[in-house]
């Protein structure tokens, strides 16, 4: 009885990363023999392009063909790789979506980058991207869709691809949206009424001056205001994020951020 393995990845099987210009099959970074590693790569998108499920697929077969021999530059070392008896179907589900198709941004956080508010555009139509992926089947088995960016609500579509994605899905899957909450949305508001959408927030500060200098804009209080929107709808779908950092760690700086939740009425969330 033959004792050979195959390696492979959970997101390779059943994952898919959208952004300006490339599908992706994970978002995992690693350093492995000196050298970042990670961020697989399935396919560049060149302007005009549109990505097909049948190039999709020979993509990760592909990945899978260089792990198996180690000549994959992304993910030889990584410590997610696991063994199976089998060779996977690669498109036999898709069960994590990540939504990150364009890159405006209405902060200028000091902890981000411009890969996230460098101002691009999809090379490529992802309403429609969306719509033939989820003609062939490859949202029935969807656990979760995660929205970043880019603040995701910015984009004119960001309704229509929501809509488009639960045509065909599972009925028990939900979106997770990291928006920033700048400005309010009312399409969250009403997914958020119906149940579909789940929020993530980061203040990062605890004053209007902090926040300008973590999160690049005096926007603080229109933050707050609209997470009590948010959460008037539904407390329990909307979670704060406080990322620590060497500007906004003092014990003053944190105690007036648990304040002004609780000033905003936010201590249900």
């Amino acid at each position: 009885m033959s004792n050979f393995k195959y390696k492979s990845c959970k997101e390779l099987e059943s994952s898919l990363f959208l952004s300006p210009n490339e599908l992706r099959s994970c978002c995992q970074r690693f350093f492995y023999k000196g050298k970042m590693r990670g961020d697989a790569s399935l396919l560049k998108i060149e302007k005009g392009q549109s990505p097909s499920p049948k190039k999709i697929l020979e993509a990760r077969e592909k990945i899978f063909e260089n792990i198996q021999n180690e000549k994959s530059d992304s993910c030889t070392g990584c410590h997610h790789l696991y063994e199976r008896d089998t060779k996977p179907n690669f498109k036999s589900r898709l069960y994590h979506l990540s939504v990150e198709q364009h890159t405006f941004c209405n902060l200028r956080c000091s902890y981000c980058s411009d890969m996230f508010y460098g101002g691009k555009k999809p090379n490529y139509n992802v309403l429609n991207f969306i719509k033939t992926l989820s003609k062939e089947g490859y949202f029935k088995n969807l656990k979760q869709v995660v929205w970043g960016g880019g603040e995701p609500t910015l984009d004119k579509s960001f309704e229509l691809l929501v809509k488009e994605i639960n045509v065909h899905t599972n009925p028990n899957m939900y979106h997770r949206i990291f928006t920033n909450s700048v400005r309010y949305s009312e399409p969250l508001a009403d997914f958020l009424k119906s149940g579909l959408v789940k929020i993530v927030t980061s203040i990062d500060a605890g004053t209007e001056e902090t926040f300008k200098k973590v999160r690049g804009r005096t926007k603080f209080t229109e933050v707050f205001q609209n997470l009590r929107k948010y959460s008037q709808i539904d407390p329990n779908k909307i979670t704060i994020k406080y990322i620590l950092n060497d500007e906004n760690k003092s014990e003053r700086e944190l105690e007036n951020f648990v304040e002004t939740c609780v000033k905003y009425n936010l201590y249900k969330i």
